[in-house]
């Protein structure tokens, strides 16, 4: 069940969205048996009473047939058809809600499946708006249902201004205790634009739109994530993989004190690759053989499974990592964020590398990129939002 806010109407904020089954005609049956919806009616309100009761109301949840109107909607195959909306009156109180069926969708023409293709286009493929609409002329030449390009966008702005914390935990799902922090840079019009984002598995649980990576910006984004979560008692986010950036870590530690911070190892390596590169260049008669004994000796150190063997193998790290001017900038980081790199050993569930975000990130930047658009902040913040809810699902 769902409410949704009115547009200066009398229900205003009494427009209730109800699983009335599946498709037009299992929910035409329903609707049918007048008797039947009042009852399902009356146990949703039961369940989760309904917004805007008006003031009084004792809340006997008794409702009564008031009125219906048949709205037009198009689908996603096929031609636009007519559905029948009910209006129901709370027999208390006198407040009218109009009754939705879940594929319904308030103050749109669409119906749910056709948005959520069309949102799917959008979003998941590297095309603009306008390349949307062309893909869906050519599957329905007589009857696209995208008459203007500008609908995407409606829609991308309708979904992202949905919470994508609360979307997950209305599925029934915990905020992570344990997740991986990751910072993006895109280029948008050669405007600088950061993301940064909370990742759970193959979950987005968080993902902003901000014009620094600094910590004071990145520690309110953390903020926001936090404040939308604040029902939730039962939930702290403990550990966090990061990827080395600094001012995240900062963020991270202003924004929830005590936590675990562990540094990313695939991270580390891919740094240590490049100066083993330079490494070999500034020493042409190195061999092969010896640079990846070095690389070796290195991960040696990243893999020790406690912090005691880590300090010892960090100590027995070869001297070439301690002396040579190139190696030497790599070994820095293995001494002095120790605690880091070692902090997967206190919980395993912690992750060790953070490539999930950078892989999904690909995909952002190229939507973001094939756009050509410069947003204000509230439309950048939807776009992401709307793209990570529909990656989510």
């Amino acid at each position: 069940m769902a409410l949704g806010k009115g547009k200066g109407r009398k229900n205003l904020n009494r427009t209730v969205i109800l699983f009335l089954r599946f498709t037009v005609e299992e929910y035409q049956e329903i609707i049918a048996d007048r008797e039947r919806l009042l009852m399902l009616v009356s146990r949703a309100d039961k369940a989760a009473p309904f917004q805007n009761h008006k003031k009084g109301c004792p809340g006997n949840h008794g409702f009564t047939w008031h009125e219906q109107r048949v709205r037009t909607l198009s689908s996603y195959q096929g031609d636009p058809y007519k559905l029948t909306i009910w209006q129901v009156r709370c027999l208390d109180c006198g407040a009218v809600y109009t009754i939705l069926p879940s594929f319904g969708l308030r103050h749109e023409r669409l119906d749910a499946w056709a948005a959520q293709n069309l949102l799917e286009i959008t979003l998941m493929l590297t095309n603009t708006y306008r390349g949307g609409q062309y893909i869906l002329g050519l599957n329905h030449p007589q009857d696209c249902p995208l008459k203007d390009p500008r609908t995407l966008w409606q829609l991308m702005m309708w979904l992202g201004r949905q919470s994508l914390p609360t979307i997950l935990r209305r599925l029934g799902l915990k905020p992570p205790a344990h997740a991986i922090e990751d910072e993006k840079f895109a280029k948008e019009k050669g405007e600088g634009t950061y993301i940064p984002m909370l990742v759970q598995g193959v979950l987005i649980w968080w993902i902003d739109y901000v014009d620094h990576s600094d910590n004071w910006t990145l520690g309110s984004s953390f903020q926001h994530f936090e404040a939308e979560l604040a029902p939730a008692k039962d939930w702290n986010l403990a550990e966090v993989c990061v990827d080395g950036c600094l001012t995240a870590k900062i963020a991270l530690q202003r924004g929830f004190p005590g936590i675990l911070i562990g540094e990313c190892h695939l991270h580390a390596m891919k740094s240590l690759d490049k100066a083993s590169a330079t490494y070999r260049k500034a020493h042409p008669k190195v061999s092969e053989q010896r640079t990846q004994e070095l690389r070796v000796a290195y991960k040696h150190v990243l893999d020790a499974p406690t912090r005691r063997h880590y300090g010892q193998c960090l100590r027995w790290l070869d001297a070439t990592f301690k002396t040579d001017p190139i190696l030497q900038p790599r070994y820095q980081p293995l001494k002095e964020r120790a605690t880091a790199f070692t902090a997967w050993t206190r919980d395993d569930q912690l992750a060790v590398m953070t490539p999930l975000p950078d892989q999904q990130c690909k995909f952002l930047n190229r939507k973001l990129f094939s756009m050509q658009t410069i947003r204000t902040p509230a439309g950048g913040k939807a776009t992401v939002t709307a793209w990570a809810i529909a990656r989510n699902f």
